[in-house]
């Protein structure tokens, strides 16, 4: 049976996007990352996808993926909340490269709950039929407390990428065709998704 939820994608703008991510062409890593990180969910063929940013140049990214788009330029966790509907939503940062279909689904199966984020400390995607948003530093301890359970999800699914090392990580794992492209550009091959088992 497929599975049905309203996924939401908060985006910043660009251009304040992932300063601590010390690499050439930040913004057009992170318009690599949006696209592949939304080209799984849409793999996974669970519901559709909103993204929500302040940014014109997000709207025409989302328009070019074929997903809904919100304008909206209060705070990220106050922007989820604004484009919520009724069921089950999942909020999902837009900078998980290495994120996978498979992975994804095996994730919803075991909601509600939420997703830290390699550190343990942070999160990647939280998934509630009324889902209270609170993303941020230290979210896995707000998440919990709010009564939030957290799940277990591959590695694929736990790695944002905030920073160069996170980059690696990502890459390790294997990204997704975009990031993939984006990395080939900037200087020698590096690893890329390869199978079905990468998580």
């Amino acid at each position: 049976m497929r599975v049905v939820v309203r996924f939401i994608l908060p985006v910043k703008e660009l251009t304040r996007s992932k300063r601590r991510l010390l690499v050439e062409d930040r913004v057009g890593l992170v318009v690599a990352m949006i696209q592949d990180t939304v080209a799984a969910i849409r793999a996974a063929d669970a519901g559709p996808v909103t993204v929500v940013s302040p940014d014109p140049k997000v709207r025409d990214l989302a328009e070019a993926m074929g997903v809904d788009f919100l304008g909206h330029g209060g705070q990220l966790n106050e922007a989820i909340r604004d484009a919520q509907r009724a069921g089950m939503t999942a909020a999902v940062l837009p900078d998980l490269p290495a994120l996978t279909a498979a992975a994804l689904l095996e994730v919803l199966a075991l909601a509600p709950g939420f997703v830290p984020d390699a550190a343990g400390t942070g999160t990647t995607m939280a998934i509630d039929t009324d889902l209270q948003p609170v993303f941020g530093p230290g979210s896995a301890a707000a998440f919990t407390a709010g009564g939030l359970p957290a799940l277990p999800a591959g590695p694929g699914v736990r790695c944002d990428v905030d920073t160069a090392q996170d980059l690696a990580r990502a890459v390790g794992l294997g990204v997704g065709p975009h990031t993939s492209a984006h990395l080939a550009r900037r200087g020698p091959a590096r690893a890329t998704r390869t199978g079905p088992r990468m998580r």
